[in-house]
């Protein structure tokens, strides 16, 4: 039994180390187009959290813009008070 562990252990290691270094590869070689469109397809008029990674090109700052110019406000990062997470965005009050 400990043998098909040891077996699986280092089979299924490299696989996820290869696996998520292959899904990084990928967004590092995005192009702003392809950012744009990640942006879109996680934004909503009526709030939204945006993953940062997932819009690779774009920075922090040109995100909030973005949300800022379709009526979202930020407001803040995860809930739970860490700073790593997604970007949560609500509607503007102001906006009509």
């Amino acid at each position: 039994m400990e043998a098909f562990v040891m077996t699986l252990g280092f089979a299924v290691l490299p696989s996820i180390v290869l696996y998520q270094y292959l899904r990084r590869y990928r967004l590092r070689r995005r192009s702003l187009r392809e950012g744009l469109a990640a942006f879109d397809t996680q934004s909503s008029p009526s709030g939204c959290a945006i993953d940062v990674t997932e819009c690779y090109p774009l920075s922090e700052h040109m995100i909030k813009e973005l949300a800022v110019r379709r009526g979202l406000r930020y407001t803040g990062r995860a809930r739970d008070g860490h700073r790593l997470g997604p970007m949560h965005f609500a509607p503007d009050r102001e906006v009509r």
